[in-house]
């Protein structure tokens, strides 16, 4: 599978004159990869990452890859992190890498959900042995392991599966697409917060028809933070588009609760939406169903 970078910026892919008929590129294959890949991420002077995940009749791949000089992948950082195979507990190597991600620091992000998926393999491997779910941050250059991330029950309870991140300054935020809910950490005093999980506005929204045959779709997994870190925005494939003010997951002191009952006084849904409004949004209106206390 080829993957190639998307932009001119990148300097893999110069623009040719505009012309009446509009912009053409010439292509340039940024690399070729052996393995199945679905995800790539750049570094500010363009060093290129990819990440493999396990997918059924993909299973022989390394997880994380870098682009080397003669323009193919190698194994990144190339030890027993990438060496993984069925019957290891994966605690110390990448298992199953849903996403990866190049942050402002230029180090590389990965999340590993520490198991392969549930629609292709038995609970053998579909499960994740404890601590195998984490999040990875290497050195871009010597791929060494900076930090790794694990949660405990209270923070990722069975079910839950993290899918994706970003990272604003000591902030970490991460979905949870397996049961839906948002987990916060501070990378400075280590406080890690599970927010909101299983709300609706978590949960993927499924036609009552619609036949799904063994893959689910995911929970909550679409995440960005704003320029200014101020907003979280974030979607399920098939859910509601929301944002989010990122002070109110950071507080530990602030619970989100969902109005009690639909029964609830007109006056009273008032106040509980005009609560709500500078907090929680929907992409084009307030959501009623929230309400905020603490």
């Amino acid at each position: 599978m080829t993957a190639a970078a998307c932009t001119a910026a990148s300097g893999l892919l110069p623009v040719r004159g505009v012309s009446a008929a509009g912009a053409e590129l010439i292509h340039t294959v940024a690399a070729e990869s052996p393995w199945f890949c679905n995800q790539v991420a750049l570094t500010a002077k363009g060093d290129m990452f990819f990440g493999l995940p396990r997918y059924p009749d993909y299973d022989q791949t390394p997880c994380l890859a870098k682009r080397g000089p003669d323009g193919k992948p190698a194994a990144f950082p190339g030890n027993a992190w990438n060496e993984w195979k069925p019957g290891d507990d994966g605690f110390d190597s990448f298992v199953y890498v849903n996403s990866i991600h190049v942050f402002k620091d230029g180090t590389v992000w990965a999340v590993d959900q520490g198991a392969l998926r549930a629609d292709s393999y038995p609970p053998a491997l579909s499960e994740p042995h404890k601590g195998a779910q984490k999040l990875v941050q290497l050195d871009a250059d010597s791929g060494e392991v900076l930090r790794v991330l694990r949660f405990g029950d209270d923070i990722l309870p069975k079910g839950a599966k993290l899918n994706d991140l970003r990272v604003f300054g000591d902030h970490v935020y991460v979905t949870d697409s397996g049961l839906g809910a948002l987990i916060y950490h501070d990378l400075k005093t280590g406080v890690t917060l599970r927010r909101m999980s299983g709300f609706p506005e978590m949960q993927a929204k499924v036609e009552p028809n619609m036949q799904q045959g063994s893959h689910q779709t995911p929970k909550i997994d679409m995440i960005e933070v704003s320029d200014d870190g101020e907003w979280l925005y974030a979607a399920a494939p098939t859910g509601p588009f929301i944002k989010i003010k990122t002070a109110t997951l950071r507080c530990a002191t602030h619970r989100f609760r969902m109005r009690s009952s639909p029964n609830t006084s007109r006056n009273t849904r008032r106040s509980h939406v005009a609560a709500a409004a500078p907090l929680i949004r929907t992409v084009t209106s307030i959501s009623p169903n929230w309400t905020t206390s603490g």
